[in-house]
């Protein structure tokens, strides 16, 4: 067998999700059951790592899901891709 490929870097945004009126409160709750159940998938693969779960913020300071829809998306990803990468 020959040597496996460099380990591919992984890390979690919250889900987008709609809920019905008035479940908006559940939304972080569910987004962080997704990201559990993907992290958990992923965690015995051969060449993903990841971080530290708990370490993921799925949620603002004022309990906002910090998914494709939120105005600082755009910073959460720049650093994920260029800050988080050099810690």
């Amino acid at each position: 067998m020959g040597p496996l490929p460099y380990p591919h870097r992984a890390t979690f945004l919250a889900s987008t999700l709609t809920v019905p009126a008035g479940q908006d409160a559940l939304v972080p709750y569910l987004a962080r059951l997704i990201s559990v159940i993907v992290f958990d998938h992923l965690l015995r693969h051969p060449v993903v790592t990841l971080g530290d779960h708990d370490d993921e913020r799925l949620i603002d300071d004022s309990g906002r899901l910090l998914d494709v829809r939120h105005p600082q998306i755009e910073d959460s990803i720049d650093w994920f891709f260029r800050i988080s990468r050099r810690h």
